[in-house]
């Protein structure tokens, strides 16, 4: 497994759990619910791709 895929499925699962989606969804509107479901996983993502640039170029 590449380090960027270790790094990423920490920081994703957590923000892409059930729970915590359901806890998002009963505290805020259905845009913000939306937008959170949208954001997380591209945000893995992006983590994800910025840290395998980073040990790239260290």
């Amino acid at each position: 497994m590449a380090l960027a895929a270790g790094m990423a499925f920490p920081v994703a699962g957590g923000a892409t759990s059930v729970p915590a989606a359901m806890a998002v969804w009963a505290l805020a509107q259905p845009p913000v619910s939306a937008a959170y479901i949208g954001l997380s996983p591209n945000g893995a993502i992006a983590a994800g791709m910025l840290f395998q640039l980073l040990v790239s170029v260290l």
